[in-house]
C-alpha cells in the first residue's frame, strides 16, 4: 500500500499509512526500490521530507546500485532534493552497479548546474570513472561545461595518467568545443588520443567539423608553448598530492592557479 500511495503521490495517505506502523523501507519485489526512490523518481519532495521523517534510509539502493538521490537528480529534482537527501545520509558518490555512474556524472550528463556545483561543494569525486572508462572529465566535455572542465583539471591529482588514456580530447572535437580542446592541449592532452571504445581518433573525429579540423592542424602544426610544457613538467613532479604541493609552492596565487 505505501507504495501505490507514493506512486499516486498521495501525501495524505502516505501519512496515515506511516502513523499505522507501513514498513518505511519495504522494498518492490524485483528492482528492491523503496518508497523513497519511488518518491525521488517522481520529485516529490513533500513525499520525500515524510518519508525520511519516519526513518525511510537515504543510503539504500535498488537491482542496478541506484540510490535515492540518483533518481532525485536523474528525474530533475534539482538543488532543494539533493539537499535534503545528503542532510539525512546520502552519499555524493554513491555509483551505479551496473556501470559504475556517480551522481556527479549523472548531474553533468543532464545540465543541471545546481546539482553540479553542490555535489562538488559535497566532496564529490571527480576522479571517478564508470566500468566503461568514461571519466567525469569525459561527462563535463560532452556537456561542454567548460568551467567544470577547468575545476577537474586543476584539481585532479592524477592528471598525466588521465591525459595519456582519456579521451576527453576525443569529446571535445566531436561537440566541436574549441575552448574546452584548447584547455586539454595545454593540460597534456596528445593529438592522437583515441576513443578506446569507438576507436576513433580526434584526427577522424575533427574531419566531420570543419571548426575542429582546422584546430586540430593548427595545433598540429605548433609545438607545445615553453609555459605548458613548465606546467606539466611541475605537475608532474609534485604528483600524488597535487593539490597539497601547489599550494606550499612559494609562488603568487596567479601562477598557483595556473599550474
Amino acid at each position: 500500500p505505501l507504495h501505490v500511495a507514493v506512486m499516486s503521490c498521495q501525501l495524505e495517505c502516505v501519512q496515515k499509512l506511516l502513523r499505522a506502523g507501513a514498513d518505511v523501507n519495504i522494498r518492490s519485489r524485483g528492482d528492491l526500490l523503496t518508497p523513497l526512490m519511488k518518491a525521488a523518481e517522481l520529485c516529490q519532495h513533500d513525499i520525500v521530507e515524510a518519508l525520511l521523517a519516519a526513518g525511510a534510509d537515504a543510503t539504500q539502493t535498488d537491482a542496478q546500485g541506484f540510490s535515492p538521490l540518483r533518481y532525485a537528480i536523474e528525474s530533475h529534482g534539482g538543488v532543494s532534493m539533493a539537499k535534503t537527501l545528503v542532510a539525512h545520509g546520502a552519499n555524493v558518490n554513491a555509483a551505479s552497479t551496473d556501470v559504475h555512474e556517480t551522481p556527479l556524472m549523472v548531474a553533468l550528463g543532464i545540465g543541471d548546474q545546481g546539482v553540479t556545483d553542490f555535489l562538488l561543494e559535497k566532496n564529490a569525486d571527480i576522479e571517478a570513472c564508470t566500468h566503461l572508462k568514461e571519466s567525469t572529465l569525459v561527462r563535463a566535455v560532452a556537456a561542454e561545461n567548460v568551467e567544470i572542465v577547468r575545476l577537474i583539471l586543476q584539481r585532479h591529482s592524477k592528471l598525466e595518467a588521465l591525459a595519456a588514456t582519456d579521451c576527453a580530447l576525443v569529446e571535445a572535437c566531436q561537440v566541436g568545443s574549441l575552448e574546452i580542446a584548447r584547455l586539454l592541449v595545454d593540460h597534456g592532452w596528445n593529438l592522437r588520443t583515441t576513443d578506446w571504445h569507438s576507436k576513433k581518433s580526434c584526427l577522424v573525429v575533427a574531419a566531420q567539423l570543419p571548426e575542429s579540423a582546422r584546430f586540430i592542424q593548427s595545433t598540429s602544426n605548433q609545438p607545445r608553448s615553453l609555459t605548458s610544457m613548465c606546467r606539466i613538467v611541475i605537475r608532474k613532479s609534485l604528483q600524488p598530492s597535487l593539490e597539497e604541493h601547489i599550494q606550499e609552492l612559494p609562488l603568487p596565487e596567479h601562477l598557483k592557479q595556473f599550474i
